[in-house]
């Protein structure tokens, strides 16, 4: 008899494919051949990913291009680890596209960017950022910029293009390791001239920098002492002052699309790497999560004296960040206790867009629910069915209102933002769809018993385990978790007789 056991030695423990192996005792007459997929590629005819890199694709003309970082080389922005590190995510050697490919591929990739942005494969590849700037240049290789940086994973057995393409970098640009301090002429003018510069937005012949979506309150995020910050600024990041921000603050406003896309977050914010569109800005912290807008003047320019200082209310907490956020847990109001800001209320209850994860441990786990206290002081929790039937809808209907809300930079331990266009679960179902929790007002009884998450049967346990954790693929379609090429052939190695089999054909 013949079976097709690709799938089985895929899935199925040693010890059982050891019984199917003793079928050699049987007599010869019953013939069992064993079909085994030894490529590097999983089975054709399986949907999960064959290799890490597959999901984050964007397949041109038969090639794999892969939107690798918000940077292309600048040291003060990013750069990537040498291409062969990434062996794990690309096992046929992550690369610079050729110009013939580049060529061929450009104005496909530019035209898809919609569909090229949702694969952003930065959380993978860049050892700084975890997202891509839509708005900007691709490139093909290195340019001592911050463009964004588009890489190739060819299919198996490519070889490698000779001579091997590297990037191109003018004469005087930084060294590919990271210098200790970037190095600037501070007299000279044109993009780059100094690292703040390409995150201005000039107004009256200031340079404004939207610093962060924090403005001072503890449990948000609060930036550093300012004078900390001269290799970014070099002739010092201060507060503008209150004619200053008078005579810019309508044109910031009206023109926040691209004030938004120079956001400088990700080089100012010791917390996030993100702004957030629809807040208010303000010039000094206030103790709240509005949007900080801060000045790096001209050279030469003397600072204002008295120099500008934020101007806190009685009570607020102090500049350096207590052990934990202080709040009356019965207070009404705009920021009454750390979760409020990031609630979307349906039927009296907090709804949480907490995560972009739904339990599968190589994507991202929460951690256990009762460690967010100090965020949901009555207790962070899964919602009801009943209390999730109630609010389904009306969530899904407002996702735009509800993604500007995305708690996951507070929950999450690994990414600090929402995907908007997948599914929302209300327990971790092993998936990496978007998971809503629950945080119930003040003195509401904890549901009996607690919902929990329902789990397959062998599924991942709820605690990592030590194998890398992958972000998964920010598509809005599912695909189960992938499982690893080569685990037959771990497995037979580490039993002597599968191997005698494995590639046999026949028992």
């Amino acid at each position: 008899m013949y079976m097709d056991l690709s799938m089985l030695v895929h899935r199925t423990p040693c010890s059982v494919l050891l019984v199917v192996l003793c079928l050699s005792s049987l007599p010869t007459a019953i013939s069992v051949q064993l079909r085994v997929n030894t490529d590097t590629n999983m089975s054709t005819n399986m949907s999960t990913p064959s290799y890490p890199a597959e999901p984050y694709c964007y397949n041109v003309n038969g090639i794999c291009f892969l939107w690798a970082s918000p940077c292309s080389g600048v040291v003060w922005c990013s750069e990537l680890n040498a291409l062969s590190t990434y062996d794990w995510f690309c096992p046929w050697g992550l690369r610079y596209a050729t110009q013939s490919e580049w060529d061929g591929a450009y104005a496909t990739l530019d035209s898809n960017r919609d569909t090229f942005f949702q694969k952003c494969a930065a959380s993978q590849l860049d050892p700084r950022h975890d997202h891509c700037d839509y708005y900007n240049t691709f490139v093909r290789e290195p340019d001592n910029s911050y463009n964004e940086l588009v890489l190739v994973c060819p299919p198996a057995g490519t070889p490698t293009p000779s001579p091997t393409p590297s990037p191109t970098v003018a004469a005087g640009s930084p060294t590919a390791s990271p210098t200790p301090s970037p190095t600037f002429d501070p007299t000279v003018g044109g993009t780059g001239a100094y690292p703040a510069e390409p995150y201005c937005y000039n107004v009256n012949g200031i340079c404004f920098l939207w610093a962060s979506p924090c403005s001072g309150v503890v449990w948000c995020s609060e930036l550093n002492a300012l004078s900390t910050y001269d290799w970014f600024c070099p002739w010092g990041l201060r507060y503008a002052t209150q004619s200053e921000w008078d005579g810019a603050y309508a044109t910031l406003d009206s023109n926040r699309d691209t004030f938004f896309q120079k956001c400088a977050a990700s080089q100012l914010d010791p917390r996030h790497d993100h702004c957030d569109y629809y807040n208010t800005f303000v010039r000094e912290p206030d103790n709240s999560y509005n949007e900080l807008v801060l000045v790096c003047p001209p050279a030469g320019t003397p600072t204002p004296s008295p120099t500008p200082s934020p101007t806190v209310a009685a009570g607020s907490p102090t500049a350096s960040p207590t052990p934990s956020p202080t709040f009356d847990p019965t207070a009404g109001g705009t920021g009454a206790y750390p979760a409020e800001p990031y609630c979307y209320n349906v039927n009296g209850i907090c709804f949480l867009w907490a995560s972009p994860c739904s339990g599968v441990v190589w994507c991202s786990e929460l951690n256990a629910l009762s460690t967010y206290d100090w965020f949901c002081p009555w207790g962070l929790r899964y919602a009801t069915q009943s209390e999730w039937d109630g609010a389904y809808a009306t969530l899904d209907s407002n996702r735009d209102t509800f993604f500007q809300k995305c708690a996951a930079s507070q929950l999450d331990p690994r990414h600090d933002h929402c995907d908007y266009y997948n599914t929302f679960v209300r327990e971790p179902d092993n998936s990496y769809n978007e998971l809503v929790l629950v945080c119930p007002p003040a003195g509401t009884p904890t549901p009996s018993p607690t919902p929990s998450p329902t789990v397959a049967a062998g599924s991942p346990t709820a605690s990592p385990t030590p194998t890398r954790r992958l972000a998964r693929s920010r598509r809005a379609e599912r695909r189960a978790e992938p499982v690893g090429p080569d685990r037959w052939t771990r497995l037979a190695k580490a039993i002597p007789i599968c191997r005698t089999f494995m590639v046999s054909g026949s028992i």
